[in-house]
């Protein structure tokens, strides 16, 4: 799927991607076979669900552009608000020491006739991973 390039990269580079889709697919695409059942209908799916949070426009909303610096207690007020709901937020530090957002998990849960509605993410380390709401984080900038 060429939108997966666009809309779901890896912030390691291009050589990352397929191993990023896999990882994926395998931690989450295969636990939801009842509501897309092959690789492509999950990655769908989630590329559908991401448009209808609009990461981006919460971020930008906010006043938080790609490439700019914030904390990271700022990009998560943002995305749950977004999301009405707890997000995973995580982040990783880049080879200048520089934290980076790293990723944005929004969780989900099945409904009746196969419908989704948002919920709030189980306790994640996310925290700890971005060291707390006050610490600085750097978003990727724009693909």
């Amino acid at each position: 799927m060429p939108e997966l390039q666009e809309r779901w990269p890896a912030l390691g580079g291009s050589a990352d991607e397929s191993l990023l889709w896999r990882r994926e697919w395998e931690r989450h695409g295969t636990c939801s076979k009842t509501l897309a059942p092959t690789e492509r209908d999950y990655f769908r799916l989630a590329l559908d669900l991401r448009e209808q949070v609009g990461v981006g426009k919460a971020l930008s909303a906010a006043g938080i552009s790609p490439g700019s610096s914030t904390t990271w207690g700022d990009v998560k007020t943002a995305l749950d608000t977004a999301a009405a709901n707890q997000v995973k937020v995580a982040c990783k530090y880049d080879s200048d020491g520089r934290r980076l957002l790293y990723k944005v998990g929004v969780c989900f849960r099945p409904l009746a006739g196969g419908a989704l509605a948002g919920t709030d993410c189980p306790l994640f380390a996310d925290s700890v991973s971005c060291a707390g709401p006050m610490a600085p984080v750097t978003l990727p900038p724009a693909a």
